[in-house]
């Protein structure tokens, strides 16, 4: 058989919006939206990202005020909250800011998935494969320019590497990201470099 000629992986992912909707409205979001992104990318969107923050933190805020009391016949405990009226999840779909981010968080979860899958030979996580315009990453290798300066209106890009500021060992891949009703795909082209 002959061998594949190029040294290129692909990768594919598909993720549920309203999951990650879920999840960011949850007692977790916080800790999921730090988890995904990186410093870096935490910054380079942080006006984007700020609603999907808000509903992290008000998420946390209501575990965090459930409170607590034991009954008097037999010391169980029973968590005492207020009744729901309607979740966080769905007031956030009439809210669009906060649907404009948990888009972008969807997407941005699919596109560090693929890349995962097109970077076989390396042990990725979620702070290893930053998801940056093109234009940000090649601003900031020459002037340090920032998202907020540019206005970050080219492609999105996938760059493979442990700890920004990217150095010559940081590798670009290829990536693609795409919205349907309640779902966010995206692919990922990448290559083994020579040796």
């Amino acid at each position: 058989m002959l061998p594949f000629p190029s040294p290129f992986h692909v990768g594919i992912d598909i993720c549920q919006i309203s999951r990650i909707r879920a999840l960011i409205a949850s007692r977790y979001g916080l800790r999921f939206l730090n988890r995904i992104f990186s410093a870096e990318e935490q910054k380079a969107y942080a006006a984007r990202l700020a609603p999907a923050y808000s509903l992290a933190r008000a998420a946390a805020a209501t575990a965090a005020a459930a409170k607590t009391r034991p009954l008097a016949e037999n010391n169980e405990t029973v968590l005492v909250t207020k009744p729901p009226q309607t979740t966080a999840a769905e007031k956030s779909k009439d809210d669009v800011p906060l649907e404009s981010a948990i888009r972008l968080v969807a997407g941005r979860f699919a596109a560090k998935e693929a890349a995962f899958k097109a970077h076989p030979l390396h042990r990725l996580g979620f702070h290893d494969v930053h998801i940056l315009h093109r234009a940000i990453i090649h601003h900031a290798e020459t002037s340090r320019t920032s998202l907020s300066q540019n206005g970050g209106s080219s492609a999105p890009c996938a760059v493979i590497q442990a700890n920004p500021p990217f150095t010559t060992q940081a590798q670009e891949a290829r990536i693609s990201i795409s919205h349907d009703g309640d779902y966010a795909t995206a692919v990922c082209i990448g290559f083994v470099a020579p040796a």
